[in-house]
């Protein structure tokens, strides 16, 4: 005896899975179809080699060559064992990107004193941007921000950075995930650290209405010169490391003055309040002394 099948229904239409966007120019690409049929994947006007679908329904295939950069539309047809075949399948959109962005660019102040500093830069639009402490390893990744239509980015840190000097670099990831070339490295140092209080000298009494006040504070600073909470117009000149010179812009009248001096370091930081020094101004001259003979 001899038995016969006879089959003339078509497979289902078959499902395709597909990337919309990828950077792998070999994507797989996958779906269900009837059981033991053979698939046909269309690439545009490429048509790959049937695959036969598993016992449980599933397929993937991959292409053999490299496919370029572009839009693709992709299509699925399935033939049963009997020679049925289906009607294919909606064409989906493939997009394959392998394209990296270019390098982003990196902005912030160079000395701060805020331990979690804004950094800010430039970056293909819409691509992820990772910061970094060091070299871009996992390992040394800050965080991850987007950049946004116009092509910037801002990243403030979760954690304060300590205070000393650090180096940062960022990439790009676009939505195809190409990874960009590292930035520069870009260097700053956060001190968030106060001067120590200076230490102010003055001659008194004096008969200077502009008498010279000496402040010791820290290099590099500000120093600015209060009288009676008000601070006086005038600029310290650092004579020599830590070693200030200042002298009022505006005459004192004669009289008795409270003076103190603070100090503000490169990065910002205010420094508490000098002891404060008492100056007596007094440029009269005394009277004609009289004289007995």
């Amino acid at each position: 005896e001899a038995r016969v099948e006879v089959d003339t229904l078509a497979p289902g239409v078959p499902l395709l899975y597909v990337p919309s966007l990828t950077n792998d120019s070999t994507p797989e690409i996958g779906g269900t179809a009837e059981a033991g049929s053979k698939v046909e994947v269309k690439i545009g006007s490429i048509e790959l080699d049937p695959v036969v679908v598993s016992p449980d329904g599933g397929y993937s295939i991959t292409p053999s060559t490299a496919l370029a950069d572009g839009t693709y539309l992709i299509s699925a047809v399935a033939t049963d064992e009997a020679g049925n075949t289906s009607v294919a399948s909606s064409a989906l959109s493939m997009v394959i990107d392998t394209v990296a962005p270019v390098a982003p660019t990196l902005e912030g102040s160079k000395l701060g004193k805020e331990s979690k500093p804004t950094l800010r830069g430039t970056a293909e639009a819409g691509s992820r941007v990772t910061i970094y402490k060091g070299e871009p390893v996992k390992d040394n990744i800050l965080g991850q921000v987007p950049a946004n239509k116009e092509g910037r980015y801002v990243f403030v840190p979760g954690v304060g950075f300590a205070d000393g000097a650090h180096l940062i670099r960022v990439t790009a990831t676009d939505a195809a995930g190409n990874v960009s070339e590292a930035s520069g490295l870009f260097s700053m140092r956060v001190d968030t650290a106060p001067p120590a209080v200076p230490v102010l000298t003055v001659e008194s009494p004096t008969n200077e209405s502009r008498p010279e006040i000496k402040v010791v504070a820290e290099a590099g600073s500000v120093v600015t010169v209060f009288s009676g909470g008000s601070p006086l117009s005038g600029e310290a000149t650092e004579e020599k490391e830590g070693v200030f010179s200042f002298v009022p812009e505006t005459a004192f009248a004669d009289g008795f003055y409270v003076l103190k001096a603070v100090a503000t370091d490169e990065a910002g930081n205010e420094g508490g309040s000098s002891v404060e020094a008492r100056v007596e101004v007094d440029t009269l001259a005394p009277g004609v002394p009289l004289l007995y003979v």
